[in-house]
């Protein structure tokens, strides 16, 4: 019974990635419904920001699609595959706006802006990301400092 279980699974990913790789807009929205929220529950547990979980989730499918176009999929582990792209996707995204938070080797955001007198664009171009990530950095920095007095 599992192995036609899983048959039937391989056989309907087979489908989608075939679709997908021929530009199918049916198919790949069939992917999208079909996997959308398994993918935004691995994001979600990672980035814990809801706008950027989505975001994250965004860039997670383009991926998937150029990869699928690429053949760098396969149809008998297509969740799996999936599933490994949103979490290492998740990961960058976090580790990059880490980058903005203090760390005995990095001067953060908050201490650049606050202490040092530096603009959020220019606290970006030091830390090198983005002002809107620098905005991010700032909103966790201040929380954490915030929920630590607290």
């Amino acid at each position: 019974m599992a192995n036609s279980y899983s048959s039937k699974n391989a056989q309907e990913a087979r489908i989608l990635i075939s679709g997908v790789q021929n530009g199918d807009r049916q198919q790949f929205e069939k992917l999208y419904d079909n996997y959308a929220p398994l993918l935004l529950g691995v994001i979600s547990g990672v980035v814990e920001n809801e706008p950027l979980a989505a975001q994250v989730l965004k860039d997670t499918f383009i991926k998937i699609r150029k990869d699928m176009i690429d053949g760098h999929c396969s149809a008998d582990n297509l969740c799996t595959w999936m599933l490994s792209t949103a979490r290492n996707l998740s990961l960058k995204v976090v580790e990059k706006l880490d980058l903005g938070q203090s760390t005995e080797d990095n001067e953060g955001a908050l201490e650049l802006i606050l202490q040092k007198g530096y603009t959020p664009a220019q606290a970006a171009t030091k830390l090198g990301i983005s002002e809107k990530d620098v905005c991010k950095s700032l909103h966790a920095e201040l929380t954490t400092k915030w929920t630590r007095k607290g």
